[in-house]
């Protein structure tokens, strides 16, 4: 590709791999926080008592200050770190065959983006359920709590339900993983496009 009229050599595969790791990881600091009021929000059965964005966020930041915020924040790192660079590497891979296979760039990128997101989250999803389930713990009376940590949450799902307590929620996260992604590497492309047009007349 070129940057700057320079041509530069296309990343290696590993490269790829680091670089969306890495910013995987270094998202879960925005992410972890946010997904821990979502998932509060989103099984809040008692809304008179919690309801409302302001009303959990202060929940949990005086019962831990920052660290009560970052509830999950490990089972996070280790979900979205090589969930990211799976997802950057199926993609620049799929692409690149799609490319020379196809004479659409359109369709290529569609389905290598819609294949990128539901690999790379397919791969993650008996780690986004013990998430979950610690996240929505949080906002619970410490002693009614039924997990200690993410050892213990793996522990017990799997003596109560075996392997079908890690697979909940696969089928809407799967459906919902490939339009979004695809959507979003067609946009991602074009843009990418468009500033380098840009770029290139200036």
């Amino acid at each position: 590709w070129m940057h700057h009229g320079v041509a530069v050599p296309d990343p290696s595969v590993l490269d790829v791999f680091v670089a969306g790791s890495v910013g995987g990881a270094l998202s879960t600091l925005v992410t972890t926080p946010c997904e821990l009021i979502k998932v509060g929000l989103q099984t809040d059965h008692r809304r008179t008592e919690l309801g409302g964005v302001r009303r959990l966020a202060r929940q949990r930041w005086r019962e831990g200050g920052v660290p009560g915020l970052y509830r999950g924040w490990g089972i996070t790192l280790l979900r979205d770190t090589p969930a990211t660079g799976l997802y950057f590497l199926v993609y620049q891979l799929l692409k690149e065959r799609l490319h020379a296979a196809s004479d659409s760039r359109l369709a290529a990128e569609l389905l290598a983006g819609g294949v990128a997101g539901v690999v790379s989250w397919g791969s993650v999803i008996p780690i986004d359920v013990v998430k979950t389930c610690l996240q929505n713990e949080a906002f619970q009376p410490k002693a009614s709590r039924k997990y200690t940590g993410v050892i213990d949450c793996f522990a017990k799902i799997w003596a109560v339900e075996g392997y079908k307590g890690f697979t909940k929620g696969t089928l809407p996260l799967l459906a919902r993983a490939f339009p979004v992604n695809a959507v979003t590497f067609v946009t991602y492309e074009r843009v990418i496009g468009f500033l380098n047009t840009n770029e290139d007349a200036n």
